[in-house]
Parts: structure tokens; sequence; C-alpha cells
């Protein structure tokens, strides 16, 4: 269990002087005593809790968000759409994996669960979402430890598989394990667009996106990326010793307790309260490039961890920040939802889908006997797929009949 430093602290006194804080309590306890429900988005906190409520059937999963033509970036805007992705399951990755742990003398619960790295075909189904639903993405870059999915087609030329040691900054930073450590190097990936989106292989896209849905245009003209913080009242960055009995947990709310620290310190009439979304985040290089060098030594403590941890900091949500209070970015917002099992899409057909969503846990076991939710929602294979030879066909001998006399 991890220990609660002064950050978590801080946090707390934060959120204690923070009027919006109060009013959230207020606001919540209103809902209990008067109405007999919570308020809305009654997600509880944790890893991948964040969520809009979107329930199949209802106008809200199917509409998409209204368009701004005034904001509308050009229609030829190169946007590339980057994955970091793993295989857990390879015997080389996980015995690398459980060296490193055991030379650092890290917790393998907390610092090296199974669950960070599992991998169950999630990937390919988020590449059918993405050209069936973002067909206008220039590239798509999957930035890989030395692996690459069996089914990928490497000859798509709008596809590229960049390897860790392409673009992490000190050879001393590898291998590495840690998700922040490789977000926050993207910028270093040659070849990719300045506008990019970011996502993991458990994010989906359920329904057309165009550019605008990510980028704005600022008034002087620059094409920046819009924000989106989670709107829900379960979503405020809470201290990490809040959460007593999930050490995963626990370590994810250390890491933004650790953001929140970092810009509140400089400027503490600027609360930083919001989580984002874990769906699909849009950034340009430049932004994310400027933020490393302008927290130089977060950068590159962050950089050198090898697994997770909770000094760490989200680079992608650090730039969010500094955009957003900088005027250089703008704040946005697509249906989205959460769902914790597969098999929770099961009541869902694709038109009910909402515009973003992420499945935390893979199929279950009953889902092993029978078709996975994601293959029937996303059926037809992409072209970043590798097409099967048919089998061989078999002759079949004639019959006594049909036989030449």
């Amino acid at each position: 269990m991890l220990s609660p430093d002064w950050k978590s602290y801080f946090v707390l006194l934060s959120l204690w002087s923070d009027p919006e804080y109060w009013a959230r309590r207020i606001r919540r306890k209103w809902n209990r005593l008067v109405r007999g429900a919570p308020a809305p988005g009654g997600a509880s906190i944790g890893p991948g809790a964040h969520a809009r409520s979107v329930r199949p059937g209802t106008a809200a999963a199917a509409t998409p968000p209204a368009k701004h033509p005034a904001n509308r970036p050009p229609s030829d805007l190169p946007v590339d759409l980057v994955y970091l992705w793993v295989s857990g399951q390879d015997p080389a990755h996980r015995e690398k994996r459980n060296y490193w742990l055991q030379r650092h003398g890290l917790d393998p619960v907390v610092f090296n669960p199974d669950v960070r790295y599992v991998e169950d075909d999630e990937l390919k189904y988020s590449l059918r979402s993405a050209e069936l639903f973002l067909p206008w993405i220039r590239r798509v870059f999957l930035v890989t430890d030395n692996q690459v999915p069996e089914w990928l087609d490497r000859a798509n030329p709008r596809v590229r598989v960049v390897d860790h040691t392409e673009f992490v900054s000190e050879p001393e930073w590898l291998p590495t394990f840690n998700s922040k450590a490789i977000a926050a190097q993207l910028h270093n990936i040659e070849e990719l667009s300045e506008h990019f989106l970011c996502c993991n292989d458990d994010t989906f896209f359920g329904a057309p996106c165009q550019p605008e849905d990510f980028f704005a245009v600022l008034p002087d003209g620059r094409v920046t990326m819009k924000v989106m913080l989670s709107e829900s009242d379960d979503d405020w960055i809470i201290p990490a010793h809040w959460i007593e009995h999930d050490p995963l947990a626990r370590l994810w709310m250390a890491g933004w307790n650790n953001l929140k620290v970092t810009l509140e310190a400089r400027r503490p009439w600027r609360k930083v309260r919001h989580l984002s979304i874990h769906q699909a985040e849009a950034m340009t290089r430049s932004a994310l490039r400027d933020t490393a060098q302008k927290f130089a030594s977060d950068y590159r403590r962050t950089c050198a961890s090898r697994f997770r941890n909770k000094d760490d900091i989200n680079f992608i949500a650090l730039t969010n920040y500094r955009c957003l209070a900088a005027k250089t970015a703008v704040r946005g917002m697509l249906p989205h939802r959460v769902f914790a099992r597969e098999s929770d899409l099961d009541a869902y057909t694709r038109a009910e889908l909402p515009t973003l969503f992420c499945v935390n846990g893979g199929p279950d076991e009953t889902e092993l006997t029978r078709e996975r939710a994601l293959q029937r929602l996303f059926p037809e294979p992409s072209s970043f797929e590798r097409v099967r030879a048919p089998a061989a066909r078999r002759e079949t001998p004639p019959l006594a009949s049909e036989r030449a006399p």
C-alpha cells in the first residue's frame, strides 16, 4: 500500500479552499436528501471510472454533436492517429518486465499487474472503428516495444510501427513499461504530423467524427486541440490517500495529485479540478514539446521511470491544462462512456454507441464461447489487417455414376 505523502495533503487543502468543491458537495447532498438520488454521473472514482452516461436507444447515443463552422479547421488538415500498444502475454516481454521489477525492488501487485499489459485484440477493433468513422486520418503510428500484432499489414503505407528506441531521448531510459513516460515523448517521433490523436488500444470510435470535433481554429489562425475534461461530479482530482482499498487506483490518482501540485504551486488561483476523459485525446507536437522544455526536470524524472510511479506526470494532461490557461487550446466534448467489461456492449447496436468509448476489461469467460461484442459491432476487417490466404480447396472425387466409362 502506498503511504500518503505531502502532495496528497496539498490536494486536500486545495479542495477545502475551493468554493466550487463545496458547491459540488452541497449539490450532491441536496440530490440525495431531496430527490433521493445522487447527482448525475455517478460512477465511482477510480481508473477508467470517468464516464458520461449514454443509454442505448437514446438520442444522445446516436446524435453527433453540433458543428461550429467558424471554428472549423481546414478540410485537408493532416491528422495522425497514435496508439500506445503492448502485448503483455508475450513471454519475452513478461520476462523483461519481471527482470526490471526485481532489479528495482518494486511490488508486482502495484507496479506490474498483468491487467495493465493484457492484450485481447482490442487494437484490431479500434482500428476498424477508426477507419469506419475517421476516414480523414492520414496515418496510423503504432508505438510498441519490439512487438508487432500478427494480424497487422505492415505493407500498408498508412501504418507505421514505431519502436521505443526510435524516439525515446536517452538510452538509459529503456526499456520502459510506463505509458506516461512513453506518451511524454511522442513529439520526438519522426514523420508524425503536427496535429494528432493519442489513443490506447482500449479506446474506440462509435460514430462519425470530423477534425473539428478534436481541433479548433484560434483567432490568430492557428489550429489547436480541443481539450475534453470530465464534467462529472465524481471525476474531480481527490487526495490519493482517500482511495484505501485499491492500490492501482491509488497510484493512478497519485499521478493526478502530482499534476495538480505542479500547476497550482505556481499559480494557486488557477485550480486544476477535473480528470480528463479516458478516450482519444487531441494533441499537437509543438505544444507537447514546449511543455517538455518548460517542465524539464519533471519531464526527465517521468521519462526515467521504467514503471508507473506516484511522482510521474501525465504530460498529455499537463499540456492540456497549460494550453487552456494560456488560451492556446479550447474546451471540447463528445458523447462518451467507459464500459467496465466488453459484455456491457451487448445491449448496444452500432447506431447506439457513444461517439467515443473505452472498454476497460476484455472478453469475459462467457464471451470465449460466443461471438465477441466488438466483433459483432465491427465485423468488417480494416485495410490495416492482413488478408488471409483462402484455405486450399480439397478436390472431391467424382461419384461412381459420374465417372467416365
